[in-house]
């Protein structure tokens, strides 16, 4: 790669977990960069009681790696990536959330697929790193599992997410605000900004060897945590499809029928075992979602992550 004077600027946005960030930020240190590009590190705490300051301001003393550090007091996720945004500098932007962390050649893959490719920015995988107290029936429910590509993919839009990407900032040109705050609460900011820019005739491709690992928090491992995101998500889905009659009838009619069948599948799942039956209670709470979106009533609206 002969891309010496090309400068990454990796964002992330943290919210109350200074342990987690303390981490990341140290993985970040031991980057490979093999002199093919300069990165620094730009936080965004959107805790406005700054509870990631000391963390940062500790890091930043000992690393050799540029950081800068930023508070967005307002608790919106598509705000505080807007101020990363702006804080960042260099030739490409890169996101990564506070709960994860990279291997040691995630951003040299992610910047050579780019380049590889010709591409406007490149995303990739995001594993579950799971611990020695997260249940078993958790770990073979494949709920924390998300699709993989093979590398050079094309994306299209809900194929995209800011856990781990890397893009070029030239796309912004005429962009003033990238993620939609008023949908900072609800979720798909990062899908929405991803689409626009597809429509804009960017294109992203799927780097399969740049993964990142996401911690499998405490509060993730309870049954109601996965039945709320897919009832949230279901729900914001129908409420998209109601914009149309016909999108409407199909959800009312499909929603309908799959969230008896896998009420009835999570029955019949007993004798499987617990991980088969919040599949399909998982999978049932997304389509009553959406069945709920369909007539007009999203049941979980805002995002209730830890």
């Amino acid at each position: 790669m002969n891309g010496g004077a090309d400068h990454i600027g990796v964002c992330v946005c943290t919210y109350k977990r200074p342990a987690l960030l303390k981490l990341l930020l140290h993985e970040l240190e031991r980057q490979k960069q093999d002199g093919a590009f300069t990165f620094s590190v730009h936080i965004v705490d959107n805790d406005a009681m700054k509870t990631a300051r000391s963390v940062v301001e500790d890091c930043r003393h000992r690393s050799r790696v540029p950081m800068t550090y930023d508070v967005e007091p307002v608790q919106n996720i598509a705000l505080a990536r807007n101020r990363a945004v702006s804080a960042s500098r260099g030739d490409f932007i890169a996101f990564m959330d506070d709960d994860e962390f990279p291997c040691e050649d995630w951003l040299i893959r992610l910047y050579a697929a780019c380049r590889e490719y010709r591409a406007d920015g490149a995303l990739g995988p995001v594993k579950p790193y799971y611990t020695a107290d997260t249940p078993s029936w958790l770990k073979k429910s494949g709920l924390c599992e998300r699709p993989s590509h093979p590398t050079g993919t094309i994306l299209n839009g809900y194929q995209t997410r800011t856990g781990n990407v890397l893009f070029r900032r030239g796309i912004l040109e005429g962009v003033t605000v990238p993620f939609p705050p008023e949908m900072g609460r609800e979720g798909g900011e990062d899908i929405d900004f991803f689409r626009r820019m597809i429509a804009r005739g960017h294109t992203f491709v799927w780097c399969e060897e740049a993964p990142v690992f996401e911690h499998i928090l405490p509060e993730r491992c309870k049954p109601r945590y996965y039945l709320d995101k897919y009832m949230r998500i279901g729900g914001l889905t129908g409420e998209a499809m109601r914009s149309t009659f016909g999108g409407r009838l199909h959800g009312i009619v499909r929603s309908g029928c799959m969230a008896v069948l896998f009420g009835a599948l999570a029955a019949c799942g007993l004798v499987l075992g617990p991980h088969a039956v919040m599949r399909s209670l998982v999978k049932g709470a997304y389509h009553t979602g959406v069945l709920a979106g369909c007539i007009g009533y999203v049941p979980i609206r805002e995002r209730r992550d830890g």
